[in-house]
C-alpha cells in the first residue's frame, strides 16, 4: 500500500557500515524527513512488558534474560548470526510487530501533512517494508571500507565484522532492490551532492 500523492515514503537500506545513518541524517536535517528506524523500533518492542519481549522470552527460555529481566541482546545476536534457522525464528516474532508500528507512524505523519518519511532498515525487503515504500534507496560501499568504518565507529573486531557481513546480503544483492543506488565512498559533501542531484532529477 504505497502512500497517496503528497507524501513520499523512502525505504533506506544497505549493509552494515555503508552509511545509512549518515544518509538518514542528511535527509532529516536538509530535507525535513521524518525518520523511522526499524532497529530502534524493534529495540523498543523488545523491552520488558512488550508483546514481542514476551514471545522472545518464551521461545528462548529464562537463560536469555539478564539479571534485571531484560533480554540479553548480545547473546541473541550471537545466536542468530551463526544460525540462520534461529534468525528466521526471531524474524517471525519481531518483523510483524515492527511493520505494524511503522505503518501506524506513517499514517500519523500522513495525517499531519508531512511530505517525506524515511524508513531505515538493513533488511527492508526481507522484513516486508519494501511493499509500502514509494522508492528504495540502497547505500553501498566496498566491504573493506565498510569494515574500516565499523572498526572505527563501533570498535568491532575483525571476527565480528566478518560474521556480520556473512549473515547479510552482498552488495550486488542489495543493489538489485534499488530504485536509487547511492555509492558512499567519498566525502560527506560528495554524498550530499548525490542526494541533491537525485532529488533534482526526481522532481
Amino acid at each position: 500500500m504505497k502512500q497517496e500523492t503528497g507524501m513520499k515514503v523512502i525505504g533506506l537500506t544497505g549493509g552494515s557500515g555503508s552509511g545509512k545513518s549518515t544518509v538518514a541524517a542528511i535527509l532529516e536535517t536538509q530535507y525535513g524527513a521524518k525518520l523511522l528506524l526499524a532497529d530502534e523500533i524493534a529495540r523498543k518492542q523488545m523491552e520488558p512488558g512488550e508483546a514481542v519481549y514476551q514471545k522472545i522470552a518464551a521461545y528462548y527460555g529464562p537463560g536469555i534474560l539478564l539479571p534485571d529481566g531484560r533480554l540479553d541482546r548480545k547473546q541473541i545476536a550471537a545466536v542468530i548470526f551463526r544460525d540462520a534457522k534461529e534468525r528466521d525464528a526471531l524474524d517471525q516474532i519481531v518483523h510483524p510487530a515492527v511493520i505494524s508500528e511503522i505503518l501506524r507512524q506513517i499514517e500519523v505523519f500522513r495525517r499531519a501533512g508531512e511530505k517525506l518519511v524515511v524508513v531505515e532498515s538493513a533488511i527492508l525487503a526481507e522484513s516486508g517494508c519494501r511493499s509500502f515504500c514509494d522508492e528504495v534507496w540502497v547505500v553501498t560501499a566496498p566491504a573493506g571500507i565498510r569494515a574500516e568504518r565499523l572498526a572505527a565507529s563501533r570498535a568491532y573486531t575483525r571476527e565480528r565484522i566478518e560474521t556480520m557481513f556473512a549473515a547479510q546480503k552482498t552488495e550486488q544483492e542489495y543493489a538489485k532492490t534499488a530504485d536509487f543506488l547511492l555509492e558512499n565512498t567519498g566525502s560527506l559533501q560528495d554524498l550530499e551532492k548525490k542526494i541533491k542531484n537525485h532529488f533534482s532529477v526526481d522532481n
